[in-house]
């Protein structure tokens, strides 16, 4: 037997319970499930930090923040902070989305979504039709339009009308935007809701690549390889740059450009993935015109290298 189960074992026996189930929060508060309900047990004390009277405790990836309901139709979330063992609001939700940087995203079914703090107090009302979790200090978001009304505030599938909030709540990039793709850098955002006039913004709102592109498409090389947009303009022509807004050549023309045999093998190369994987083993090999290319990284993955 391993100390956890140990200390739950204990837990249960010091609180007269037999725990159908149960699930860490950290090394020492778990949630349990009971035939009288869900509850929380510190097990290394054993002190009940929630009775077990709940119909359901639904865990976020911060671990401070629950939601709780207490019956099993009409479910309504009441907020739990485990900090401070206490519910943080007497109001209660009907949708119950994320929590992270000691804001809750909430919200009801046909009215949106919007966010509380620790203390239950309100930053934004329920607004929106799709709240995301803060990070590094801001979060997106995306106001309602006609058809996310229709569908009562589930709106994953509609991109029109994104932007970004701080902490407060104020809007540091308007809802005007048609949202491609965000990720925790960067958004790839469409002009007045037009997804024929994308750019690139980072998380507070820097504008990066102006918003005249047709496509962008974001590759992320890791720790080892170079991150960059991939472009395609109006005319149709493709280009790369970094995150920084710098143009990038791309490194499969750039190879046959420089080195006649290279042309030979990337020509007989019947796909994207299987010419990179040529390149790769070409740098690998060390072939000279490496040095003349300024390959950045080992960039043998990627699609691009530095423009001289």
């Amino acid at each position: 037997m391993t100390l956890e189960e140990e200390f739950i074992r204990r837990a249960c026996k010091k609180n007269h319970i037999k725990a159908i189930s149960y699930e860490m929060i950290d090394i020492d508060n778990w949630i349990f499930e009971t035939r009288k309900g869900y509850g929380i047990i510190n097990v290394k004390t054993g002190e009940v930090i929630l009775p077990f009277k709940y119909y359901h405790i639904r865990k976020l990836d911060d671990s401070v923040f629950f939601g709780v309901t207490e019956k099993r139709v009409d479910s309504e979330y009441l907020i739990f902070n485990l900090n401070t063992k206490s519910f943080i609001t007497g109001k209660k939700y009907t949708r119950f989305e994320g929590a992270s940087e000691n804001r809750v995203v909430v919200g009801y079914y046909g009215r949106g979504f919007g966010y509380i703090d620790e203390k239950g107090n309100e930053i934004t009302p329920c607004q929106y039709a799709l709240a995301d979790t803060f990070r590094d200090g801001t979060a997106v978001v995306y106001k309602p339009n006609n058809e996310s009304k229709r569908n009562r505030g589930d709106l994953e599938s509609i991109n029109t009308n994104c932007g970004i909030i701080d902490k407060n709540g104020n809007e540091i990039l308007p809802c005007t935007y048609y949202g491609k793709y965000t990720s925790s850098k960067y958004l790839i955002l469409g002009e007045n809701n037009n997804p024929q006039k994308l750019g690139v913004f980072d998380r507070q709102g820097k504008n990066i690549l102006p918003c005249k592109y047709v496509n962008i498409d974001y590759f992320n090389g890791g720790n080892d390889f170079v991150n960059s947009f991939k472009v395609t303009t109006a005319s149709g022509e493709v280009q790369f740059f970094d995150e920084n807004g710098k143009r990038l050549v791309d490194i499969v023309e750039a190879l046959k450009q420089n080195n006649s045999r290279i042309k030979q093998i990337l020509n007989r190369a019947s796909d994207v993935n299987e010419k990179l994987a040529k390149i790769s083993e070409i740098i690998l090999n060390n072939e000279p015109m490496i040095d003349k290319l300024n390959v950045m990284k080992k960039a043998g993955n990627i699609p691009v290298v530095l423009k001289k």
